[in-house]
């Protein structure tokens, strides 16, 4: 339940549990001490069935004109959650992901030469290389 402070208009979100034995709450901001009104009983929403009783549905109730059995969903007497739209994404350019391709593929094509043009001093720096280029046949002597 949402409570205001009358001196303040601080806002406090409060349970009705809480607010349910008490007779007088006190304003955290200003110290005023007032007396909320009584924690209402929520309504069940037009159209909807009583909380308490319990709903049987049964196949095909749908088509003589009975709500369908997502919408009692409400056990508590809220509302059932608002059906959404998909979002709308905006259309994606292809040019942009054809460049981020390109760009990819360069990158690789540029590592790969790299480790072909300076594989000596690859293969000094860490000598387990030398059985990676002997598989490809750019073997290479160290001496």
């Amino acid at each position: 339940m949402r409570i205001v402070c009358p001196s303040c208009a601080a806002g406090y979100d409060v349970p009705d549990a809480l607010l349910a034995g008490r007779k007088t709450v006190r304003c955290a901001r200003c110290g005023t001490e007032w007396t909320p009104p009584p924690p209402a009983e929520p309504a069940a929403p037009e159209g909807f069935p009583d909380p308490v009783r319990p709903v049987f549905i049964e196949p095909g109730a749908a088509d003589f004109g009975m709500p369908e059995a997502a919408d009692f969903g409400a056990a508590e007497g809220t509302a059932p959650p608002a059906r959404l739209a998909p979002p709308v994404s905006a259309p994606r350019s292809s040019l942009g992901l054809r460049l981020a391709w390109a760009a990819s593929l360069l990158v690789l094509v540029a590592g790969l030469a790299a480790g072909v043009v300076w594989r000596a001093r690859i293969a000094q720096a860490w000598p387990p290389s030398l059985r990676v280029y002997a598989v490809l046949g750019l073997a290479h002597n160290l001496r």
